[in-house]
Parts: structure tokens; C-alpha cells; sequence
């Protein structure tokens, strides 16, 4: 029963696999990180505020490198080259982990605080998982 299943989603999902299709599942993680990235630049005295409030050093720095891993990672995932898809997905999810541990600190929090910053924690390690699951196929593919 299980081959059969197994079987009939390898043919739906094929087309996802490869060309035109792996392209666009891509595109979906490349628009979170440009739109992100544009959003910091149109917003950027609420970004920094942001920074601060986390007690990060140099915020108007880390903005800045922020916008430009967002923006840079993001457009190399929708590159057609296997290995700049997978460099882009690898500092993307080197960032996200790094981003998620010091603005998604859960374990400082208490009651519906504590449960959204548990949400948008769990959130971001899927982001991790498929960018680094992406660089793998990437680099398989090379």
C-alpha cells in the first residue's frame, strides 16, 4: 500500500523536483527574506529600535548586515547555478538560527509571551530545516 502512495506522489510531485517548478518552491523562501530585507530598509528606525530593545551592540551596523544577508541570500536561491541556490540557502539558515536564538528567547519569557516566543522560535528552526535541506539537494545536484 505504502509503494503504491509512495509511488503516485513521486509522479504529482515531480514536477516540483526539478526545472520550473523547484524553481518557484525557491522563490516562495526567496520572498520572505527580500521582503523582509525592503522592509528593514523602508522601516529602518523601527528596525533599529528593535535592535536595541534586544541589547545587541552596534545596532545600526547589524541592521545593515542584516539587510543585505536578507536581501543577497534571498536573491541567490532564485539563481538557476546549484551551487549559488545552495550558498544562499546556507547563509540564510546560518542567519535565521543565529536571529531566531537571540530575538526568540522563550526561555526568558512567561504565560502568552513565553507561548508566541515558543511559536515563532519553532517557526524559524522549519525555516533552518528547509534552507539546510535545500543546500544538501543543492549540492547533490552539483
Amino acid at each position: 500500500m505504502f509503494d503504491h502512495l509512495a509511488s503516485e506522489l513521486t509522479g504529482v510531485l515531480a514536477p516540483l523536483r526539478h526545472g520550473g517548478g523547484a524553481w518557484l518552491l525557491r522563490a516562495g523562501m526567496a520572498a520572505v527574506f527580500v521582503y523582509s530585507a525592503q522592509d528593514k530598509l523602508r522601516h529602518r528606525p523601527a528596525a533599529l529600535a528593535e535592535i536595541r530593545e534586544s541589547g545587541l551592540q552596534l545596532p545600526a551596523a547589524m541592521l545593515s548586515g542584516t539587510i543585505l544577508v536578507q536581501a543577497l541570500g534571498g536573491l541567490m536561491l532564485l539563481s538557476l547555478t546549484p551551487i549559488l541556490v545552495a550558498l544562499g540557502a546556507l547563509m540564510l539558515a546560518s542567519f535565521t538560527l543565529v536571529a531566531t536564538v537571540l530575538f526568540h528567547r522563550f526561555w526568558l519569557t512567561r504565560g502568552e509571551v513565553r507561548q508566541h516566543q515558543l511559536t515563532a522560535f519553532l517557526e524559524h528552526l522549519v525555516m533552518v530545516s528547509g534552507l539546510l535541506t535545500l543546500t544538501a539537494q543543492q549540492l547533490g545536484a552539483c
